[in-house]
């Protein structure tokens, strides 16, 4: 069906919002358009014909002028990682669209894009994928199969995008390329022409898979989802245009399924009619398949019949392809016949079926073709060519890899092209030369595992010839060694010798003679290298001749006691650059040599200040270990500097060695971002090896320190080591001027903070921690420190909300805070100058066992302070007798207001929030019996935790205030009181949402003022009130007042009182109790008793529903109040007191008045209207513009002879209606 693109108008943003827009769908004006082009790339769609090694461009889905099949585009955008409320879809038969979009400049949003084949026309009806709920909503983050699975079916095909852009704006189009989320997988026989020949079809087909595969796709992440599933299926063999089966080639087999870098397995029958009576052949491929997303792999060879054996490939038009052969490789001809067979370019995979003795030897890889040779445990033995002299095994032109258990025993493989090894043994045999790998010129070698050696020992007589050679890199060739075992056996030849440029990551060498022969360029990052030497025989680790450069940052060198011998001889001329590693005891000592030798790290058991270079300093660890480091002699001070992510794991390494660095000092001359792999934290615990001088950061930044694991006490993921953060363990240390960022420390069983785990008598002073967690289980994880003890000073701290610090797997028992942990109850600790805003991602102990709402072990300062007493009713409350905090603002945010569903599935409270480190239960689904309450508000609030008894498992309350902390808030934040002392303290601590959980009896209430400061403590002073108070249903019952003769009020003053549902009792005889406000709602508000009730200002103030019963004026002004509305109230004065005077634009409307003295009209403008003032007298004033309508009004009076308010629709009484005939209207 030809169509032409549409270009789509995606504007996000309709509605008007001055705040700061929770999603897409707003427009808060600065929006900017620019254009998103989704493309699917050439390679993906290239002409080519129907073709089962392509996909759905090229293979007839597309097209047609009679069908409605066509490619669906979809595109969603999310902002804070929720989706937009719409979805955009553009519809083609090409490999392009477009979109417009509208968004706001200057955010971060991810662009998800997904393109697969629909049926029904421009309709955005699923057809191979469900994309969205029965409500129409986008579910890319979970997209799955949409009914039966079809095998050999190219409209499956689909693409899929996720871009993340910063910092968005319109200077140029965003232009996002697609690439499959499967991986394809075919099955291509190369026998079919054996069967037509005798008449046999292949016509159905089963295919059972044996190993489990994804069902679902995250669009969102980009990475494939779901469970794992294994299936059986039955299909009819389809026939592809360019394939025929009287041809060389047929397809059995194709399918599309959702993989990343996975493995698959099957059980493979072919019949030949429908009925699946006549069995052709049953094939079992167990053997690994790698399958990779957005790859075609292929398995071909002789499906059909019986001479089995087989490939793997990735096509270019599927970014790639591996071709696995199906062929019987059981002699050097038939391997030498495959590889030959093999396509030019394409990996080919090559599994061994037999040990392999005769053939034409060496075997030649050919330039261009790339060659996996799977031994399989097989073993391939080339014969002698002459006496005591074998053949070599290969010669490589192109690209070879061995790989798998099996060895190959011969002279041994000359390499022209590119060699692998993963896990093979390669043994040079003979003992008058050879290599059992040598690369010539161009040449590269790769060794990631397996074994290189020599296996034919000579003797030790120098007359009995050169003996063979592990490895020699020849000039102009590379090596790469990343692990494996390297032996030489031989007595006068190296385990390697590099004329060629080399770099070694891992693995074992060891020789009877020199280790390593370096005459050209090394770098040495690992590995261990022993010499075990013969008696009269000088040998060494590592042996650099004249004009070679070695680099040695890390690796074990061991010349061992040998006749003569070093770890490291460098000869005239030689450069030998010492970076790291570790250099073992040796007979002559360790570095020797008329070459240059330069010291700049690593560790010795002998002095090695004779090599250190310049700038360097030689540490002493201990008299018979040393290191050096960066640094310099300040002011009589030992001074070491760190400059990059080398030089701070050097540091970490030296520490863990037993450096202490006491009395000295290190600095951070720059930022440093860790990479991506779990950091070696400095110190350990266990060891009892920690840092104890001062580390001063120079206010640069520390980014991506990481280690996460579950279960790590086996020292797979440091696990050996106790103590997580930047620091294991500071001692007498001093941390300072140093920015932490993009931290993660997380695990089961081990102390975690940011800054350390553990720290006795240490300060910390100038450190900001953002974008950092720090989560345990049943332990101590801190925002700073997991775990201090003795004298602890933190001081100018910065922790912000970027940074969570928690639990793992909703343990309520987790001593965590943000400032420590825990400490020590017999050390003091002083916190100043702080500013914590971070996260606890806590649970609360509102369990089965407890039914307490209290966080335990948990505090926004610290977790655990290992002090408490015992108080009412004999619960045990945390105590902090050992800190003081000066200078110290702690501020919340929303994420404290955690809701619990009671008795969730009988094992206590569940947290409904999740998290990355809690699972949050859905509290919608949970089942238990009625009159528990599924959504209950629990905030965290609380500054301190403790335990009782010395223990973390034993219940206590925390402490919510603290001398020397500011608390802030968030307006979302509800605090239940249930005394006059609860609430006194929640007004005082600036609580905006207070609720009653109880009635309250106020012995005497200390006035609330903004205006007034008497520094006796006869008035509250606050200098902002803007407080909410819900009472709840409850009352209030005030017997005395202290205002220090400034009206009794219960607040003066306040910029804004909201209170609702609440009865306010006064005492007989009071007279103060009222609210002095100037802005705010009171509703559903009972008063009774006490002198006037409301004192209004000029803000905007409402009272509804309330009934006022006081002895005093309901409400008294005397200025114009145009922002009052007085609605709904029911009004019960003394008949000597006025209910209200009316100045300004104030609304009266819908009330009833039962009694009082009088309700005047005063002045302004005035809308009274619904009322029922019933007997009580209403006053009109001749300078008031009211407008009074609809009220029922029995006693009107006008102050003098004439009015110039509006009267309409009044229910009047006779002597009301006199009463206004007898005035005169003026205007």
């Amino acid at each position: 069906m030809k169509r032409f693109l549409a270009l789509l108008a995606l504007v996000l943003g309709v509605v008007s919002c001055q705040t700061e827009p929770e999603g897409l769908d707003v427009n808060v004006g600065g929006e900017v358009d620019t254009v998103i082009s989704v493309t699917i790339p050439e390679a993906e769609t290239r002409a080519g014909g129907d073709n089962s090694a392509k996909g759905v461009f090229d293979n007839g889905v597309l097209g047609t002028e009679d069908d409605d099949t066509t490619m669906r585009y979809i595109l969603q955008v999310y902002y804070n990682g929720e989706a937009s409320k719409e979805r955009k879809v553009a519809y083609s038969d090409g490999k392009t669209a477009a979109f417009d979009v509208r968004l706001v400049a200057g955010r971060d949003y991810q662009f998800v894009v997904w393109a697969d084949v629909v049926v029904n026309g421009e309709q955005d009806i699923d057809n191979h994928y469900v994309t969205k709920d029965a409500n129409g909503v986008s579910t890319l983050n979970n997209i799955t199969l949409n009914g039966e699975w079809n095998a050999m079916d190219e409209s499956r095909d689909a693409f899929t995008a996720t871009e993340f852009i910063q910092n968005f704006n319109a200077s140029k189009p965003i232009n996002i390329t697609l690439k499959r989320p499967f991986a394809k997988l075919r099955v291509v026989t190369t026998d079919i022409k054996n069967l037509t020949n005798l008449g046999i079809v292949p016509t159905t087909a089963t295919v059972e898979y044996t190993t489990t595969h994804r069902v679902a796709f995250n669009a969102f992440t980009g990475k494939a989802a779901g469970a794992t599933e294994s299936k059986t299926h039955n299909y009819t063999i389809a026939e592809y245009s360019n394939e025929s089966n009287t041809g060389a080639e047929y397809t059995l087999f194709t399918d599309y399924f959702f993989a990343e870098n996975d493995v698959v397995k099957f059980n493979f029958n072919v019949y030949e009619d429908t009925a699946k009576t006549k069995l052709i052949k049953t094939n079992s491929l167990n053997t690994d398949i790698n399958v990779k997303r957005n790859h075609l792999t292929t398995i071909k060879g002789n499906i059909l019949t019986e001479n089995n054996g087989f490939t793997v490939t990735i096509d270019d038009v599927f970014n790639g392809e591996t071709e696995y052969k199906v062929e019987d490789i059981k002699s050097g001809f038939s391997l030498q016949q495959a590889i030959n067979d093999a396509r030019d370019g394409v990996n080919t995979v090559i599994t061994l079926g037999a040990d392999i003795e005769d053939g034409t030897f060496p075997i030649i890889v050919p330039e261009n073709k790339v060659i996996t040779v799977k031994l399989n445990g097989k073993k391939i033995t080339t014969p002698e060519e002459s006496t005591d002299r074998h053949k070599y095994a290969f010669d490589i032109e192109g690209a070879l890899t061995l790989e798998g258990e099996g060895e190959v025993k011969a002279r041994g493989i000359n390499n022209y092209g590119t060699l692998t090894l993963n896990g093979a043994t390669i043994d040079a045999c003979d003992h008058n030369g050879g290599y059992a790998v040598i690369c010539y010129d161009g040449a590269e070698f790769t060794m990631n595992s397996g074994i290189v050696k020599t296996s034919n020992e000579n003797g030790d007589d120098p007359g009995a010839g050169y003996d063979a050679t592990p490895i020699r890199i020849e000039a102009g060739a590379k090596a790469t060694i990343n692990g494996g075992t390297i032996t030489n056996v031989s007595n006068f030849t190296l385990a390697i010798e590099n004329y060629g440029t080399t770099t070694i990551k891992g693995g074992t060498f060891t020789s009877v003679h020199t280790t390593i022969g370096n005459h050209s360029t090394m770098t040495i990052d690992g590995g261990s290298f022993t010499c075990n030497g013969l008696d009269g025989i000088t040998a060494h680790a590592l042996w650099a001749t004249a004009g070679s450069t070695t680099t040695i940052n890390g690796g074990t060198f061991d010349g061992k006691d040998n006749y003569n011998g070093f770890n490291i001889d460098a000869a005239s001329g030689a450069v030998v650059n010492i970076n790291g590693g570790e250099f073992l005891p040796v007979h002559s000592g360790s570095l020797y040599g008329d070459g240059t030798i330069n010291v700049m790290g690593g560790f010795y058991y002998d002095d090695p200040t004779a090599r250190v270079a310049t700038g360097y300093l030689t540490i002493e660890i201990n008299p018979t270990l040393y290191t050096v480091m960066k640094g310099s002699v300040e002011n009589g001070v030992e001074t070491y500097v760190i400059e990059d992510t080398f030089d701070l794991s050097a540091f970490s390494t030296i520490v863990d060695k037993g450096a202490t660095f006491k009395d000295d000092v290190v600095k951070l001359t720059e930022d440093i971002t860790l990479p991506e792999e779990n950091w070696n934290p400095i110190g350990d615990n266990r060891t009892d090896t920690a840092f104890s001088g001062t580390f001063d950061g120079q206010n640069h930044t520390i980014s991506g320190a990481k280690i996460s694991g579950d279960f790590c006490w086996d020292g797979s993921i440091f696990g050996s080591k106790e103590g997580w953060g930047l620091f294991s363990v500071l001692d007498g240390a001093t941390v300072k001027n140093v920015k932490l960022n993009d931290e993660v420390f997380a695990s089961y069983t081990v102390i975690s903070g940011a800054v350390a785990g553990y720290a006795q008598n240490t300060t910390f002073e100038n450190i900001d921690i953002t974008n950092t967690k720090i989560a345990g289980y049943n332990w101590y994880t801190g925002g700073v420190v997991g775990w201090a003890q003795g004298n602890c000073t933190f001081k100018d701290i910065n922790l912000d909300s970027s940074v969570v610090v928690g639990t793992l797997w909703d343990s309520h028992g987790q001593n965590a805070g943000g400032i420590a942990g825990g400490v020590s109850g017999d050390g003091t600790y002083i916190i100043e100058d702080c500013n914590i805003a971070c996260v606890m991602d806590v649970i609360n102990d509102v369990t089965s066992n407890y039914k307490w709402w209290i966080y335990r072990v948990s505090g926004m300062i610290i977790g655990n302070t290992n002090t408490t007493q015992t108080q009412y009713n004999t619960v045990v409350t945390a105590t902090a007798t050992n800190v003081t905090c000066k200078n110290v603002t702690v501020t919340y945010g929303d994420w404290m207001n955690y809701h619990y569903c009671e008795g969730y599935w009988n094992r206590g409270w569940g947290r409904v929030e999740t998290s990355d480190y809690v699972d949050g239960i859905d509290h919608t689904q949970c089942n238990h019996p009625d009159g528990e309450q599924h959504y209950v508000c629990v905030p965290f609030d609380q500054l301190f935790g403790g335990s009782s008894n010395g223990s973390g498992h034993y219940p206590v309350r925390g402490l919510d205030e603290f001398e020397g902390v500011t608390v802030n808030y968030p307006a979302s934040y509800v605090r239940g009181v249930s005394s006059h002392a609860e609430l006194e303290k929640a007004i005082v601590a600036g609580i905006s949402q207070i609720v009653l959980e109880s009635d309250i009896i106020v012995d005497k209430w200390t006035m609330f003022s903004e205006d007034y400061n008497i520094s006796s403590g006869q008035i509250i002073n606050i200098d902002e009130i803007n407080v909410t108070i819900d009472g709840n249903g409850h009352t209030l019952t005030v017997n005395a007042i202290e205002s220090a003769g400034n009206g009794n009020l219960l607040f003066q003053g306040a910029s804004v009182l909201n209170i609702s549902n609440l009865t306010i009792k006064y005492a007989d005889g009071l007279t103060g109790g009222g609210l002095g406000m100037d802005s705010g709602v009171i509703k559903n508000v009972k008063f009774i008793g006490g002198g006037n009730t409301i004192y209004p200002r000029n803000g905007e103030i409402k009272v509804e529903n309330c009934t006022f019963d006081n002895n005093g004026d309901a409400l008294y002004f005397e200025h114009e109040c145009d922002n009052l509305t007085v609605t709904g109230c029911t009004f019960n004065q003394k008949a000597t007191q006025n209910v209200i005077l009316l100045r300004g634009d104030v609304k009266f409307t819908d009330n009833i008045i039962n009694s009082g003295r009088t309700v005047n009209v005063v002045s302004g403008s005035p809308v009274v209207t619904g009322n029922n003032f019933n007997d009580v007298r209403f006053k009109v004033y001749g300078a008031a513009t009211a407008t009074i309508s609809n009220n029922t009004i029995n006693n009107l009076e006008f102050d003098g002879d004439t009015y110039a308010s509006t009267f309409t629709n009044n229910t009047l009484s006779s002597e009301a209606q006199a009463a206004l005939n007898s005035a005169t209207k003026v205007n």
